[in-house]
Protein backbone atom coordinates (compact mmCIF):
# COMPACT_ATOMS: atom_id res chain seq x y z
CA UNK A 1 0.00 0.00 0.00
CA UNK A 2 2.84 2.24 0.89
CA UNK A 3 4.55 1.83 -2.41
CA UNK A 4 1.28 2.65 -4.47
CA UNK A 5 0.68 5.65 -2.55
CA UNK A 6 4.20 6.81 -3.44
CA UNK A 7 3.40 6.50 -6.87
CA UNK A 8 0.30 7.83 -6.75
CA UNK A 9 1.25 11.21 -5.03
CA UNK A 10 4.24 11.35 -6.79
CA UNK A 11 4.34 14.87 -8.25
CA UNK A 12 7.66 14.85 -10.61
CA UNK A 13 6.88 14.93 -14.17
CA UNK A 14 9.23 12.28 -15.25
CA UNK A 15 7.61 9.16 -13.38
CA UNK A 16 7.28 6.38 -15.74
CA UNK A 17 5.95 4.02 -12.98
CA UNK A 18 3.24 6.58 -12.64
CA UNK A 19 1.97 6.76 -16.18
CA UNK A 20 2.23 3.33 -17.02
CA UNK A 21 0.27 2.18 -13.82
CA UNK A 22 -1.62 5.12 -13.86
CA UNK A 23 -2.53 7.70 -15.98
CA UNK A 24 -2.68 4.97 -19.05
CA UNK A 25 -5.35 2.71 -16.79
CA UNK A 26 -7.20 6.26 -16.34
CA UNK A 27 -7.16 7.26 -19.94
CA UNK A 28 -8.66 4.35 -21.11
CA UNK A 29 -11.43 4.78 -18.80
CA UNK A 30 -12.02 8.61 -20.20
CA UNK A 31 -12.50 6.91 -23.95
CA UNK A 32 -16.02 7.33 -25.11
CA UNK A 33 -15.70 5.59 -28.40
CA UNK A 34 -14.02 2.52 -30.03
CA UNK A 35 -12.22 4.38 -32.69
CA UNK A 36 -10.77 7.16 -30.51
CA UNK A 37 -10.06 3.89 -28.22
CA UNK A 38 -7.87 2.63 -30.97
CA UNK A 39 -6.07 6.07 -31.96
CA UNK A 40 -4.50 6.70 -28.91
CA UNK A 41 -3.46 2.63 -28.72
CA UNK A 42 0.09 2.59 -29.56
CA UNK A 43 -0.28 -1.25 -30.77
CA UNK A 44 -3.44 -0.83 -32.80
CA UNK A 45 -0.88 0.43 -36.07
CA UNK A 46 0.87 -2.66 -35.47
CA UNK A 47 -2.06 -5.02 -35.18
CA UNK A 48 -3.58 -3.51 -37.98
CA UNK A 49 -0.26 -4.31 -40.34
CA UNK A 50 -0.06 -7.95 -38.95
CA UNK A 51 -4.34 -8.26 -40.14
CA UNK A 52 -3.16 -6.36 -43.48
CA UNK A 53 -0.24 -8.96 -43.98
CA UNK A 54 -2.65 -12.26 -43.27
CA UNK A 55 -5.15 -11.10 -45.84
CA UNK A 56 -2.84 -10.67 -48.56
CA UNK A 57 -1.37 -14.30 -47.68
CA UNK A 58 -4.27 -15.52 -45.94
CA UNK A 59 -2.95 -19.31 -46.40
CA UNK A 60 0.71 -19.58 -46.20
CA UNK A 61 1.44 -16.47 -44.33
CA UNK A 62 4.71 -14.29 -44.74
CA UNK A 63 6.66 -16.75 -43.07
CA UNK A 64 8.65 -16.78 -39.58
CA UNK A 65 11.50 -15.15 -40.81
CA UNK A 66 10.06 -12.16 -43.11
CA UNK A 67 7.88 -10.57 -40.88
CA UNK A 68 9.82 -7.81 -40.51
CA UNK A 69 10.89 -7.00 -43.81
CA UNK A 70 7.08 -7.56 -45.23
CA UNK A 71 5.90 -5.07 -42.54
CA UNK A 72 8.68 -2.57 -44.07
CA UNK A 73 7.02 -3.47 -47.40
CA UNK A 74 3.47 -2.72 -46.40
CA UNK A 75 4.03 0.51 -44.61
CA UNK A 76 6.18 1.37 -47.86
CA UNK A 77 2.97 1.01 -49.94
CA UNK A 78 0.12 2.11 -48.07
CA UNK A 79 1.23 3.59 -44.66
CA UNK A 80 -2.57 4.22 -43.80
CA UNK A 81 -5.47 1.35 -44.43
CA UNK A 82 -9.01 2.94 -43.58
CA UNK A 83 -8.02 5.98 -41.68
CA UNK A 84 -5.61 4.28 -39.53
CA UNK A 85 -1.46 5.13 -39.92
CA UNK A 86 0.18 1.54 -39.70
CA UNK A 87 3.29 1.03 -38.28
CA UNK A 88 6.17 -0.78 -39.43
CA UNK A 89 8.18 -3.60 -36.34
CA UNK A 90 9.52 -6.56 -36.37
CA UNK A 91 6.60 -8.31 -35.11
CA UNK A 92 3.13 -6.75 -33.90
CA UNK A 93 3.17 -7.31 -30.61
CA UNK A 94 0.18 -9.98 -29.89
CA UNK A 95 0.48 -13.56 -30.46
CA UNK A 96 -3.09 -14.35 -32.68
CA UNK A 97 -2.11 -11.57 -35.17
CA UNK A 98 1.67 -12.58 -35.37
CA UNK A 99 0.36 -16.39 -35.95
CA UNK A 100 -2.29 -14.70 -38.47
CA UNK A 101 1.05 -13.01 -40.27
CA UNK A 102 3.29 -15.51 -40.25
CA UNK A 103 1.92 -18.78 -40.07
CA UNK A 104 -1.41 -17.68 -42.04
CA UNK A 105 -4.59 -19.78 -41.21
CA UNK A 106 -3.78 -23.49 -41.55
CA UNK A 107 -0.36 -22.58 -39.24
CA UNK A 108 -2.55 -20.79 -37.06
CA UNK A 109 -5.36 -23.28 -36.85
CA UNK A 110 -2.72 -25.93 -36.18
CA UNK A 111 -0.63 -24.18 -32.91
CA UNK A 112 -3.98 -22.96 -31.51
CA UNK A 113 -5.56 -26.45 -31.74
CA UNK A 114 -2.24 -27.72 -30.35
CA UNK A 115 -2.23 -25.77 -27.54
CA UNK A 116 -5.54 -25.80 -26.61
CA UNK A 117 -5.62 -29.55 -26.67
CA UNK A 118 -2.52 -29.57 -24.31
CA UNK A 119 -4.50 -27.02 -21.75
CA UNK A 120 -7.39 -29.01 -21.60
CA UNK A 121 -4.99 -32.33 -21.01
CA UNK A 122 -3.41 -30.22 -18.23
CA UNK A 123 -6.79 -28.97 -16.61
CA UNK A 124 -7.25 -32.60 -16.67
CA UNK A 125 -4.49 -33.70 -14.76
CA UNK A 126 -4.78 -31.14 -11.88
CA UNK A 127 -7.96 -32.14 -11.30
CA UNK A 128 -6.75 -35.96 -10.61
CA UNK A 129 -3.11 -34.81 -9.43
CA UNK A 130 -4.10 -31.24 -7.37
CA UNK A 131 -0.61 -30.35 -8.88
CA UNK A 132 -0.42 -26.50 -7.87
CA UNK A 133 2.59 -25.78 -10.69
CA UNK A 134 0.67 -27.27 -12.94
CA UNK A 135 -2.73 -25.39 -12.25
CA UNK A 136 -0.39 -21.98 -12.06
CA UNK A 137 1.71 -22.72 -15.07
CA UNK A 138 -1.58 -23.60 -17.12
CA UNK A 139 -3.78 -19.94 -16.05
CA UNK A 140 -0.50 -18.81 -17.34
CA UNK A 141 -0.67 -19.97 -20.90
CA UNK A 142 -4.06 -19.02 -20.63
CA UNK A 143 -3.60 -15.70 -19.89
CA UNK A 144 -1.36 -15.36 -22.99
CA UNK A 145 -3.64 -16.72 -25.23
CA UNK A 146 -6.24 -13.72 -24.55
CA UNK A 147 -6.62 -11.92 -27.75
CA UNK A 148 -5.70 -8.26 -28.10
CA UNK A 149 -4.21 -8.55 -24.58
CA UNK A 150 -0.14 -6.88 -26.07
CA UNK A 151 2.42 -9.34 -25.50
CA UNK A 152 5.60 -9.86 -26.73
CA UNK A 153 7.13 -12.58 -30.02
CA UNK A 154 5.23 -15.94 -30.03
CA UNK A 155 8.51 -17.09 -31.84
CA UNK A 156 11.30 -14.90 -29.66
CA UNK A 157 11.77 -12.53 -26.83
CA UNK A 158 11.35 -12.81 -22.83
CA UNK A 159 7.82 -12.96 -23.29
CA UNK A 160 7.95 -16.52 -25.39
CA UNK A 161 10.89 -17.72 -23.08
CA UNK A 162 8.22 -17.50 -20.71
CA UNK A 163 5.31 -18.72 -22.37
CA UNK A 164 7.11 -22.43 -23.26
CA UNK A 165 8.68 -22.97 -19.44
CA UNK A 166 5.64 -22.63 -18.47
CA UNK A 167 3.68 -24.70 -20.77
CA UNK A 168 6.85 -27.49 -20.22
CA UNK A 169 5.82 -26.94 -16.45
CA UNK A 170 2.07 -27.61 -17.55
CA UNK A 171 2.80 -30.71 -19.22
CA UNK A 172 5.51 -32.09 -16.82
CA UNK A 173 3.40 -33.67 -14.54
CA UNK A 174 1.70 -35.11 -17.46
CA UNK A 175 4.46 -36.81 -19.42
CA UNK A 176 5.80 -38.19 -16.37
CA UNK A 177 2.56 -40.21 -15.54
CA UNK A 178 2.12 -41.37 -19.04
CA UNK A 179 2.42 -45.51 -19.64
Amino acid sequence: MFIYLVIKFDKSDNNALKYRYFDQVTNVLKITSLQEMNNNNPYTPMYINAYDLFKKNKFLGVGIGSYPEESQNNFRSNNQIKGYTILPNTHPHQYHFELLATLGLPGYLFIITFLLYFLIKSFCFYINQKNYINLSSSLFILVFLIPLLPTGSFFTTYGASMFWLNFSLMNLGNFKNMN
